[in-house]
């Protein structure tokens, strides 16, 4: 592996712990990001599954590098070894990639400023650690585990308006530093913090200020040989090109010592825009382990257009209505300039009306849920969509196909129009697939016993039905309200007839599903339950 070689950082003190943006990149002239090409990451750490916040920030990257005709790059941030979990990193870029998302450089495709996962970088960082212990910015320290614990609980107990490291080993005197004993101890690096004032210009917040004061002198090399966060993250970015930081709210307290170390190995600071945070309706943070964050499982359930489109309006108030958007629809309109600094609430009941519109664009579905409408029409091959659909469907537990259902599964033209009767009633994959289930298999007769609210009239609609011979929808619902009209009771009991065909109170628009279901499926049904009641 080639090392770069660090560029010798500055001496200079207190106006040096400010940054200073590339003009270009300004926070103060945003509208001129459009004409710049930027470099952008997603630097996820492969410790769990991708979550909702992680989407958002990895979308705004990519949306920001595909605006300007920059680059994006997506980066494997794995130095906290004891919280790696396997198989996570894969899974991180196979949820991106379902949601649309596709890097530049990246550690499956490769890159000029590769490998881009840090663990197989850590030469790098130990050069450039090196380098500030040699100009007399970082120093080494020995202090224990157990000093600094006991440092810690001394500091909460009396109350110290600065919990943190006491910078112990910063005062050893030259001799201490260099005898034998410090030489084989184990040792961490930690950056040496100046006195003044360190300013950050945020795109979403505005301009920062933070007191140097109330920074300590915090680790950046570990004494397993591995970086921390802090200078991995600035090297890496330093080294890659990085013009803009766009990453969650979270990270605020840490960009003064960023910042800081940007200007320790002599490298101007890219311009950061901090997201807002995600909340819950009643304003508490939104948790990863809420599982109702996970892509994975949002993944079961929605449209990756969706959850995408969803993810975006999460701070970004350029699709305040909501509206269905394309990728390039988002490439166009996203700004940084609409991010708010408020924290964005996330329903999922907007996330349920946003999918149901994609269901409904993507699907067939007409204003007359006739399906013979649409029979003639309608080619005998599955869309994608509909194909994705269809596997979902299939990969229900405990089915149960006959060999009824697996022909009607077999007939594309049947599923489409199952589909496009269905369609109305959902807002997810989930429950396109539980609505699917009676156009492909028989109710449990014992079920339909339990939802009937009687079986009297029954044995009657099904002579009336079986004297239909024009089986269509219109038919079929102007015979049944005939014999409401000629019967005794007046009472002919419709949701009976659903319960009895489709195991279920509730379903698509129940003509056309007595339709599509053709009439000896219908009667057969109906029969079955009539047994079961008896």
């Amino acid at each position: 592996m080639v090392v770069p070689r660090p560029t010798p950082p500055s001496r200079a003190s207190t106006s040096l712990l400010r940054t200073s943006p590339r003009r270009a990149h300004s926070s103060h002239a945003t509208r001129g990001i459009r004409s710049q090409p930027v470099v952008v990451r997603f630097a996820p750490s492969p410790t769990g599954e991708l979550h909702l916040g992680g989407l958002r920030t990895a979308l705004y990257n990519y949306l920001l590098a595909k605006q300007t005709g920059g680059k994006f790059i997506l980066r494997i941030e794995d130095t906290d070894q004891t919280r790696i979990v396997p198989g996570a990193a894969e899974r991180l870029m196979e949820m991106l990639r379902w949601a649309g998302i596709e890097w530049d450089e990246g550690p499956d495709v490769g890159g000029p400023k590769r490998p881009y996962i840090q663990s197989k970088r850590l030469q790098i960082y130990q050069s450039f650690a090196d380098k500030l212990l040699r100009d007399g910015l970082a120093y080494r320290c020995c202090c224990t585990p157990e000093r600094l614990e006991s440092l810690r609980a001394y500091q909460m107990a009396t109350k110290s308006p600065i919990v943190g490291y006491d910078r112990h080993c910063r005062f050893l005197s030259k001799k201490k530093a260099t005898d034998a004993k410090w030489s084989t101890d184990p040792f961490t690096i930690r950056m040496k913090i100046q006195p003044g004032t360190t300013v950050v210009d945020d795109v979403v917040l505005g301009k920062l200020k933070f007191s140097n004061a109330n920074l300590d002198d915090s680790v950046i090399m570990k004494s397993d040989g591995f970086p921390t966060y802090h200078l991995a993250n600035v090297v890496d970015d330093y080294l890659m090109g990085v013009t803009h930081v766009i990453r969650g709210n979270e990270w605020v307290p840490s960009t003064p010592k960023h910042v800081i170390l940007y200007h320790l190995i002599g490298a101007v600071p890219p311009t950061f825009a901090h997201l807002p945070l995600l909340v819950n309706k009643d304003g508490t943070k939104l948790s990863k382990r809420d599982g109702a964050t996970n892509i994975e499982l949002l993944k079961n359930n929605y449209f990756p257009e969706a959850v995408r489109t969803f993810a975006a309006t999460l701070g970004w108030s350029g699709n305040s209505n909501m509206d269905p958007l394309t990728m390039e629809d988002l490439i166009e309109k996203f700004s940084l300039d609409q991010i708010s600094k408020s924290p964005a609430i996330v329903s999922y009941e907007q996330l349920d009306s946003l999918n149901k519109r994609y269901l409904r664009a993507s699907l067939q579905s007409t204003d007359d849920p006739s399906p013979s409408k649409g029979s003639d029409i309608i080619p005998n091959q599955l869309t994608e969509r509909e194909n994705i659909i269809k596997q979902a469907f299939l990969q229900q537990p405990n089915l149960g196909i006959t060999d009824w259902g697996s022909g009607r599964l077999d007939d594309a033209n049947y599923f489409k129009l199952s589909l496009g009767l269905v369609q109305p009633k959902s807002r997810s994959t989930k429950e396109v697939c539980g609505l699917l289930v009676p156009f492909f298999v028989d109710p449990d007769p014992s079920t339909c016993r339990q939802l009937l609210q009687t079986a009297e009239q029954l044995p009657k609609i099904v002579q009336v039905l079986e004297t239909i011979d024009d089986w269509s929808r219109p038919t079929i619902l102007q015979t049944l309200k005939d014999f409401s009209h000629s019967s005794t009771d007046r009472y002919v009991p419709l949701k009976d007839v659903r319960s009895c065909v489709t195991g279920s109170k509730v379903g698509a628009e129940l003509g056309g599903t007595l339709e599509l279901l053709g009439k000896e499926a219908v009667i057969r049904r109906i029969q079955a339950a009539i047994q079961a009641h008896a």
